[in-house]
């Protein structure tokens, strides 16, 4: 939302029969920009919470008020009906204070679509933080969670508990373009396996399916962990 193009290329990614979906923090979705990014053919919004109640959630933001200005950004998306979710990380203090069922409970009662719930990744400032990355016992607390109509993990391919959640890039499912055009795995794992604009993406794709990370990695839950 700090881009003064985000409706142009909305529109143009639209015009061309792509599902257009934006990650934001609510604080600039306000009821006008709402029915901008719907008209220029937005599809889908996740608002990012990082906890059911003002206190917490502005902490961990760093920045008071913001709570207030991502509900409030929900519930302009529900009213102009801009397909909404909120999305969640699974923090560790998250799971110890039952804060992901308050968020889902909340999430009900604003009536997004769905609950979105991610695990912690060691990537950026969080590089080489293994301690943060859940524990299993924790990740079957979260998986517990899962709703088929409601909660998923990371993907709506994963609702059910049963599902075992598998990387989608090693399942061919899923790749990364970087905004100067380097075709990555996925945004936590910065290996360029080619280039836009150095040869046809189709032909970037073909080799990238060949790669030596398929073939011992091929039930890998996660790469980047």
């Amino acid at each position: 939302m700090l881009r003064d193009d985000i409706e142009q290329l909305i529109l143009y990614a639209a015009r061309r029969g792509l599902f257009t979906e934006m990650d934001s923090n609510g604080i600039l979705l306000s009821r006008d920009n709402v029915l901008k990014l719907k008209q220029a053919g937005l599809h889908h919004v996740f608002i990012n919470l990082k906890a059911s109640n003002a206190a917490q959630h502005d902490s961990l933001s760093r920045s008071e008020g913001v709570f207030q200005k991502a509900t409030e950004a929900i519930r302009h998306c529900v009213r102009e009906k801009l397909p909404c979710s909120i999305s969640i990380t699974a923090l560790k203090e998250s799971i110890r204070d039952k804060e992901l069922e308050k968020v889902i409970r909340l999430g009900r009662e604003l009536r997004v679509a769905s609950v979105r719930i991610l695990y912690p990744m060691p990537a950026g400032n969080w590089n080489g933080e293994s301690q943060q990355v859940l524990t299993d016992s924790e990740k079957k607390y979260v998986r517990a969670l899962l709703r088929p109509d409601f909660v998923y993990l990371e993907s709506t391919a994963v609702c059910a508990k049963e599902i075992k959640k598998r990387c989608f890039f090693l399942r061919k499912k899923f790749f990364y373009i970087t905004p100067l055009g380097e075709v990555w795995p996925c945004p936590f794992v910065p290996l360029t396996l080619g280039v836009v604009g150095d040869k046809p993406l189709s032909s970037i794709v073909d080799e990238m399916w060949k790669n030596e990370l398929f073939k011992k990695r091929k039930n890998c839950q996660c790469l980047a962990c």
